[in-house]
């Protein structure tokens, strides 16, 4: 009985101490998608004010660790391509080990359209030719005469044999 007394006795003299030797933070990150899969490499930062950034990406399960931290307050930043980014303030006692799971969400798909007065790549996208005022006046009255010129000016642009509408009349 006494022997069990004194290992019960070391034991908790040990984990008192543990403690205050280790008073350093620890904080584990989790990154995952709305679906709830994980992120790997995703850019994880964690800054401190007046400190210097820490910066590391997540494993293959999603998941960063940053150790030896000090106590006090935390920017949490996480990023992943295709993601929108993530921003969290933690607030870290000392000897604490902190678990933040970070649910990134889907970035919007964005395009850019330009809008200018270049009429050549305007009227030329696709398949679609634009005929111009001049190019009208400079045809032949015949119907027959104006259907195989405009088939003609439709080849030497694309190429090909394509068929000919106008005004929303396929001719």
């Amino acid at each position: 009985m006494k022997t069990i007394s004194c290992v019960v006795v070391l034991v908790l003299a040990f984990t008192s101490f543990v403690p205050a030797q280790d008073g350093e933070a620890r904080v584990i990150v989790l990154v995952k998608d709305q679906l709830g899969s994980t992120i790997s490499d995703a850019d994880i930062v964690l800054s401190r004010t007046g400190g210097r950034d820490k910066k590391i990406k997540s494993n293959s399960q999603g998941t960063g660790q940053f150790l030896k931290l000090a106590a006090g307050e935390y920017r949490l930043e996480v990023s992943a391509e295709g993601f929108q980014g993530e921003t969290q303030n933690l607030i870290l006692a000392s000897g604490e080990t902190r678990r933040v799971e970070v649910i990134l969400d889907i970035a919007p798909i964005e395009s850019t359209v330009d809008i200018g007065d270049d009429a050549a790549d305007a009227e030329r996208t696709g398949k679609t030719t634009v005929i111009t005022e001049d190019q009208i006046a400079n045809l032949p009255d015949d119907q027959e005469a104006l259907e195989q010129a405009i088939r003609r000016l439709g080849e030497v642009i694309t190429g090909e044999d394509l068929p000919v509408t106008v005004n929303g009349v396929q001719g």
